[in-house]
């Protein structure tokens, strides 16, 4: 209930923050069934994951930076909505030895059938290129099957006309699903 409700309350910030274009899904990948892992590309921090909590048709675990899961009203919001924390080295002092239990629980979420979001960049910048990728995408997936989760994952690319500025443009696309 908590996850729909708020939901709702994300959706009606953002569009009315942003103008979304129609979003390009052409094989209707945003409404996918079973374990799946959708991946961004991480342009404009809190809203991208606001953004694919809103489109996705699914109830969706998601991978945040730890950080986030100590600040007062956000942090609530996250626990509530069964966020995973994820400790990286820049977030100062941040032990990555506990990735272990975020990695376990990404698997079994998979395995349970379920989906989760993540962005593979491990943070959020303004470059016009992608960053780096990070290992946990991969890692996630390939523990998955082979704990027999036949998965898959969503690429989802977000631009945008002007981040900050409101009632923007938001294109949104999706890319073909890989079987993993």
């Amino acid at each position: 209930m908590f996850y729909r409700a708020f939901r709702l309350v994300v959706s009606l910030l953002l569009r009315n923050f942003f103008r979304l274009e129609s979003v390009v899904d052409p094989a209707r990948a945003l409404s996918a069934e079973g374990p799946v892992i959708f991946v961004g590309n991480h342009p404009n921090g809190l809203v991208d994951p606001g953004l694919l909590f809103v489109l996705v048709d699914r109830h969706v675990t998601f991978l945040a930076k730890a950080p986030l899961f100590r600040l007062p009203v956000l942090g609530w919001i996250l626990k509530g909505l069964d966020a995973l924390p994820v400790f990286r080295k820049q977030d100062g002092g941040g032990d990555t030895s506990k990735n272990d239990s975020t990695l376990t629980a990404s698997v079994d979420a998979l395995v349970r059938g379920r989906a989760i979001t993540l962005f593979p960049e491990g943070k959020s910048h303004s470059e016009p290129q992608l960053a780096d990728l990070k290992t946990g995408c991969a890692r996630i997936a390939l523990d998955a099957v082979a704990k027999g989760a036949k998965v898959r994952i969503v690429p989802i690319g977000i631009t945008y006309g002007e981040k900050n500025r409101f009632k923007s443009l938001v294109h949104v696309e999706v890319g073909a699903t890989l079987e993993v």
